[in-house]
């Protein structure tokens, strides 16, 4: 992720950055592909909020509401992921919890 973010600026349109891999490359790579989402959501947001903040023009909050649903429903997709994970870990924790009970 920090090497994505340091070399992003530096690699010009349509180029190519190559990077040496660890021993599980699909997991870095699935690492990488969200924070270079992350960061081009929240460009676009920066950008938007600079814009309507200091522009301060009505125009903005209409030329940017497509951009604020899209980026709403990045975030409840992330959200619903993690609490599907807290509650699959959750219930895999009872029930070892239970099994270990139930041994003794």
């Amino acid at each position: 992720n920090l090497l994505c973010e340091l070399c992003l600026p530096l690699i010009k349109k349509g180029g190519l950055f190559v990077a040496m891999k660890g021993p599980a490359p699909e997991e870095e790579l699935e690492e990488a592909r969200r924070a270079m989402r992350n960061a081009a959501a929240t460009s676009l947001l920066a950008l938007s909020l600079f814009l309507m903040l200091f522009e301060t023009r009505a125009r903005y909050l209409f030329l940017y509401a497509p951009i604020y649903v899209m980026l709403a429903g990045l975030g409840l997709d992330a959200a619903d992921r993690r609490i599907a994970c807290w509650r699959a870990s959750r219930t895999s924790q009872t029930r070892a919890a239970h099994a270990a009970k139930a041994a003794d």
